[in-house]
């Protein structure tokens, strides 16, 4: 990585992950970059969201139910420390919303955790969100919002409530809405959002 040469006060630089790297019925993650001027000692911020869950289908007459949003995870690594000296590379994975259940009050699906791994720590990970039940949960037709997380003064937004019926959930790690319930049919549930993931490489002061 980077020598002295390149010691120049560094702003804190941003990258963020809020689609899977790869369709959902496969996995994969994706490939995050260390900036070149990141020495032993120097950190990144770590966000990570996970999946929110999917909407429950509709009975007739009635909504659906959402799901809930996926959880965060945060961790503030040390290049030498925490992550191996010399690493150059991170995978991140953003984790898959929750499939939406079909008609007749069938639960959606529980969103994918998302997490970071990389060598000499410990994957951070944050959970998938859960759906709900419509046997005892029904009239939360809503989809949760993933409400965001502040990790060293900076704030990262999660994905807000979604309050429209039969909708998927809003990026990142919202949960999706329950379907429509109407006189002649129930509608499936929404899809929830994808996770997300948020790295945030600092010069050490």
């Amino acid at each position: 990585l980077g020598g002295e040469a390149h010691r120049a006060l560094r702003q804190p630089e941003l990258k963020y992950y809020l689609t899977c790297a790869q369709p959902r019925t496969f996995t994969g993650g994706w490939t995050y970059t260390l900036p070149d001027w990141m020495v032993d000692g120097d950190t990144i911020d770590v966000a990570v969201n996970g999946g929110g869950g999917g909407g429950s289908g509709a009975v007739h007459r009635a909504n659906g139910v959402g799901g809930y949003a996926g959880a965060w995870a945060t961790q503030t690594p040390t290049l030498g420390t925490d992550i191996t000296s010399g690493t150059t590379t991170l995978t991140v994975y953003v984790g898959h919303g929750g499939f939406g259940g079909g008609s007749n009050g069938t639960s959606g699906g529980a969103g994918e955790a998302s997490y970071v791994s990389g060598a000499g720590f410990a994957t951070i990970t944050a959970a998938g969100g859960l759906p709900r039940v419509y046997a005892t949960d029904h009239g939360h037709w809503w989809g949760d919002a993933s409400t965001g997380v502040t990790l060293n003064d900076y704030f990262y937004y999660g994905g807000g409530e979604q309050n429209a019926i039969h909708r998927d959930g809003n990026s990142p790690g919202g949960g999706a809405s329950g379907g429509y319930g109407d006189y002649q049919y129930g509608s499936p549930g929404g899809f929830g959002a994808d996770g997300g993931g948020y790295l945030m490489a600092r010069q050490a002061e």
